[in-house]
């Protein structure tokens, strides 16, 4: 079982045990345009993002 990588067609289909995994994938999306979006609309020097992670936000944004 691994994290979905595209939303499946028919959800009946998809595992009890990966419903929670979809659900982060919507949270795990939204988060990241908000932040984008956010940094978009100030101009900033530097921003820490905290638990980011590998974040490729600074290769995304100009």
């Amino acid at each position: 079982m691994g994290f979905p990588t595209a939303w499946p067609a028919d959800l009946e289909a998809v595992s009890p045990l990966q419903h929670p995994l979809l659900l982060a994938s919507i949270y795990i999306g939204v988060r990241a345009r908000f932040i984008d979006d956010f940094l978009l609309s100030e101009p900033t020097v530097q921003t820490v993002v905290l638990g980011a992670g590998l974040d490729t936000r600074s290769h995304r944004l100009a």
